[in-house]
């Protein structure tokens, strides 16, 4: 999924900023390990430049489909959407793999 910066200004608290960073983090290493996905983030300075993340499925060293795009100006709700798109990836892997194994 694709998200686009929908130009709100909003404050938000350091303490939810950390919990953003927190697990999205622990979700990136986790579907690296089990599913080969890698992760880029772009931070951009900010209120001036969108933060980007992207997530790719991976085969060995060959880039293959993408999981999911997040541009956004907060910092903190472009990694709660980008931990979501993952959150929804991962339970939709796990329920592939219980329908291929019966």
């Amino acid at each position: 999924m694709e998200y686009e910066d929908d130009d709100e200004i909003e404050q938000i608290s350091e303490e939810r900023r950390k919990k953003a960073h927190k697990e999205f983090w622990a979700i990136c290493m986790r579907l690296n390990r089990e599913y080969n996905v890698r992760t880029y983030v772009r931070s951009g300075a900010p209120g001036e430049y969108p933060e980007i993340i992207e997530s790719w499925e991976y085969c060995g060293d060959l880039r293959g489909r993408q999981i999911c795009r997040v541009r956004h100006t907060s910092e903190t709700i472009c990694y709660e959407i980008a931990t979501g798109d993952l959150q929804r990836y991962e339970r939709k892997r796990k329920e592939d793999n219980r329908v291929h194994a019966i």
